[in-house]
């Protein structure tokens, strides 16, 4: 299996998802960390899942988790 590595902005983004779960719903908070986590271990797995999104960057590719797309490379 494939090692994976949430980059320093990734992470800083993650944190404020999870902020305003915090202040919002923190049980939607649990389930959204929850899906993450998932994909998570799906892309350690499957790294070439995901939709494509060459138009911004050649060989990216994204998941979209509620409304939130997270990119891989």
């Amino acid at each position: 299996m494939r090692q994976y590595i949430i980059s320093f902005p990734a992470n800083q983004d993650l944190q404020a998802i999870i902020d305003y779960f915090a202040t919002t719903s923190v049980e939607a908070g649990e389930k959204f960390i929850s899906k993450f986590e998932i994909w998570c271990q799906k892309l350690r797995t499957f790294p070439m899942i995901g939709k494509r999104y060459d138009s911004l960057r050649v060989g990216l590719r994204g998941v979209v988790i509620d409304e939130y797309i997270f990119f891989t490379k």
